[in-house]
């Protein structure tokens, strides 16, 4: 009778070989990149264009990344594919440490490949015999992002939340490494300019990288990862295709600010925290800001600011119930009348000439009061009844210099202004007297019941 009991060699042989090709293939195309790499750099040795040469080492690296990313599925597995592998080594040890070795192997290589092909044809003799090459340190960004990626993957499936901690240190190095060296060769300043010429710059591109990597670790529930998308978003506010270090920032632009607004706004309605909200909203206040900051005059920026800020303020106060929303309802009822008088002021920056600004400024003094009395009756504040009715003055004021303008440029009447200063002090005087008589004290309690939004 045949033994039916798994001898030795079949116990430590995988149930499903082929899926050591999830180690396997990137392996070997790791090794066959190591020594035939340079074979096709030598083997264009004919091209007179110099610049190949240099575009081509520095995609060595590249190259290198994307091959990385292939073991990504054997990740996934955990140690599933080399429970079995016939050496005294567990998972992680085998097969990794082979590939820590491959990965170290590759960025000396890169450095070697530089110093090999690189052309120094720009230089002298004696610089040439000093060995200065191309070689920067952004050319192995791509590498340690890609070996991130994997080492963030290998802590999520093992639920290793320290693991997962250390790798959002990933990109903080792939930053540095991206800022080039100060005290560089000639060659290294010349491929440089290049690559910020056809690419951008170093810098740039590995924040962009970065912002990728930790959205993908907050996709995967890291702890920190949204914190890194955010910093990694406020940094690209001053960060452009050019810049190289901290001396060459310049001036903020918005989109990263808009971003964070949508990215905030969307955990707001998610989570129900007035705080995203508000950080949110701010970020999009100050991204208009930097939006119109090189093209409109300081009045329309703070015009703008003012009624962006107002509807952040006012859409927190209706949607959210904690504290800070009741901060933002009181603070909306102040800056609402602020906003009136700032877009007063921006009316007159369009208009061309006084009665086209006071038909302006009426239109959106109007505008203002029925918004402050429509959001009283919903959040039932009586702080926007009068903000209202500051408004409501704003409005007349504005109605009457209308007026104004109208009655001088219609009639001709040069001493209109001295005629209704008149009529406003007879009409203080009538108040006067009808207060001391008692008359108005039945509209006076009218008033404050409205006011306060009593029906009785």
């Amino acid at each position: 009778r045949k033994d039916s009991s798994p001898t030795k060699r079949e116990e430590l042989t995988p149930r499903k070989p082929w899926v050591a090709w999830g180690y396997r293939l990137p392996y070997h195309l790791l090794l066959t990149l190591l020594f035939l790499y340079p074979i096709s750099l030598a083997s264009l040795s004919v091209i007179s264009n110099p610049e190949q040469y240099s575009w081509r080492i520095f995609l060595f690296s590249t190259v290198a990344s994307v091959i990385a990313l292939i073991l990504w599925p054997a990740v996934r597995r955990g140690s599933e594919l080399v429970h079995n592998n016939g050496t005294p080594w567990v998972w992680p040890w085998y097969p990794w440490s082979l590939f820590v070795m491959l990965f170290v192997s590759i960025a000396f290589r890169a450095y070697a490949l530089s110093l090999s092909f690189d052309p120094v044809l720009s230089l002298e003799p004696a610089a040439s015999d000093r060995l200065e090459n191309a070689f920067g340190a952004y050319y192995l960004v791509p590498l340690v992002l890609a070996c991130g990626v994997l080492w963030l993957e290998g802590g999520c499936v093992s639920r290793s939340m320290r693991t997962q901690r250390w790798t959002m240190l990933i990109p903080i190095i792939a930053t540095v490494l991206s800022i080039p060296s100060d005290n560089s060769s000639l060659p290294y300043a010349e491929f440089l300019q290049r690559f910020i010429e056809q690419l951008a710059s170093p810098l740039w591109l590995t924040l962009l990288a970065s912002c990728a990597f930790y959205g993908w670790a907050w996709w995967r529930g890291v702890a920190l990862a949204e914190f890194g998308v955010l910093m990694v978003l406020v940094l690209l506010t001053v960060v452009h295709s050019e810049t190289t270090n901290v001396r060459t920032l310049q001036a903020p632009v918005a989109w990263p600010l808009f971003v964070i607004a949508v990215i905030e706004v969307i955990i707001a309605h998610r989570t129900k925290l007035s705080v995203r909200a508000l950080i949110g909203s701010v970020s999009l206040a100050v991204g208009v800001s930097f939006y119109l900051f090189q093209t409109e005059a300081l009045t329309v920026r703070i015009a703008v600011l003012c009624m962006t800020s107002l509807a952040v303020l006012l859409w927190i106060g209706l949607h959210f119930q904690d504290r800070l929303a009741a901060l933002c309802r009181r603070v909306g009822a102040i800056l609402l009348v602020v906003t009136t008088i700032a877009g007063n002021i921006w009316s007159a920056e369009l208009s061309q000439n006084e009665s086209e600004f006071s038909l302006r400024a009426l239109a959106f003094t109007v505008t203002m009061i029925g918004l402050a009395w429509w959001y009283a009756t919903i959040v039932r504040m009586p702080h926007y009844m009068l903000a209202g009715l500051c408004n409501l003055g704003i409005g007349v004021k504005a109605a009457i210099w209308y007026l104004l303008n109208w009655l001088r440029s219609v009639a001709a009447w040069q001493g209109i202004t001295s005629f209704l200063l008149g009529l406003l002090w007879l009409l203080v005087a009538v108040l006067i007297s009808s207060w001391k008589a008692g008359w108005l004290r039945p509209a006076v309690q009218r008033l404050h019941r409205f006011i306060a939004l009593d029906k009785t």
